[in-house]
């Protein structure tokens, strides 16, 4: 089913909180990002729960900076709560403060989503990042 266009705007919007969450390393933000429950799948083991996700993200030791864009978002409506999507993504990241010299591409991946919607609000319930192009020089330390 096609998405209406406040739906699309709205779930825009939620990508570029998550990627503001991590960019500006206000992790907590991550709250209004996820539902309370949600599945998030990249490197390592699954994370369940918004608290886990940020754990993961907060229990980083070295100094991180990170730019992270995404294009082609394609979104499917499944029900009046839930909406697949799927982007690519890309990430610049350093492990040093800015200003960096260069920039460095850390990943191109395929973002496969599904978006619930809790009250009046859109959430990421589940998020599963699926590695393109990946340079391992620049994980996270």
């Amino acid at each position: 089913m096609t998405v209406e266009a406040s739906t699309r705007a709205a779930i825009e919007n939620l990508n570029a909180r998550f990627a503001w969450s991590l960019d500006l390393n206000q992790f907590d933000d991550l709250r209004e990002v996820f539902t309370p429950d949600a599945r998030y799948t990249s490197r390592g083991p699954d994370r369940i729960g918004v608290d886990s996700i940020i754990a993961t993200f907060s229990g980083r030791t070295a100094e991180r900076t990170t730019r992270h864009g995404w294009t082609s978002l394609a979104l499917e409506t499944i029900d009046s709560t839930t909406v697949h999507g799927r982007s690519c993504w890309f990430s610049y990241a350093y492990n040093s403060a800015p200003p960096v010299v260069g920039a460095p591409v850390y990943m191109v991946a395929d973002f496969i989503d599904v978006y619930q919607l809790i009250g009046s609000e859109w959430r990421i319930a589940e998020r599963t990042i699926v590695p393109v192009f990946r340079d391992p020089a620049f994980a996270p330390a």
